[in-house]
């Protein structure tokens, strides 16, 4: 399988040399994994802009008769 690791150690004793990795970090893994986490990731996104544009959509905003918008109410000190 192909996959993406980072170095975490590197040892030369002996006749075998050994090399440390990690695939624990987001983005490194299983290529297959990675491809999974990217899609399910791109899915959330368009959900929560689909429920962003159903709340804008859903809630008219108006100002008040003098066209201003509304101060902020300041709550006691």
């Amino acid at each position: 399988d192909k996959c993406l690791a980072r170095i975490v150690a590197i040892s030369h004793k002996g006749d075998a040399p050994k090399i440390g990795l990690t695939m624990r970090q987001p983005g490194l893994g299983k290529l297959d994994w990675i491809e999974e986490d990217r899609v399910k990731e791109e899915k959330e996104v368009k959900k929560i802009a689909r429920e962003e544009e159903k709340a804008v959509k859903g809630k008219p905003t108006k100002e008040k008769s003098t066209g201003k918008p509304a101060k902020a109410k300041e709550g006691k000190k």
